[in-house]
């Protein structure tokens, strides 16, 4: 996910050059900083993106319901198990109104 890395000085001489690429490609940027902790900047979507993901992913029992769910959908054809019946319902009420 951390696509590239810059010193303090680089991202301080092309602040909104930065910006503009972590927005703009979805990149994260890694800021390297001498005598400190790097430190990371992030698109505010992309975040919001990770946030969601981590709560849904926050109880085990959903996160095995949401795994199960997409290991489904990858084995499937498109059509999930009941959409012949609810096409069928949806014709037979389309019958009943032009009847009446």
């Amino acid at each position: 996910m951390l696509n590239k890395s810059h010193s303090a000085s680089h991202v301080r001489q092309n602040f909104f050059k930065v910006l503009d690429e972590v927005t703009q490609d979805r990149n994260v940027v890694l800021i390297e900083r001498r005598d400190a902790p790097d430190v990371a900047i992030i698109s505010a979507d992309e975040l919001t993106s990770m946030m969601e993901s981590l709560y849904l992913l926050r109880s085990p029992h959903n996160a095995q319901r949401l795994f199960d769910g997409l290991a489904w959908s990858k084995t499937q054809d498109q059509n999930p198990p009941g959409a012949e019946a609810a096409e069928q319902a949806i014709a037979q009420l389309r019958e009943e109104i032009e009847q009446a």
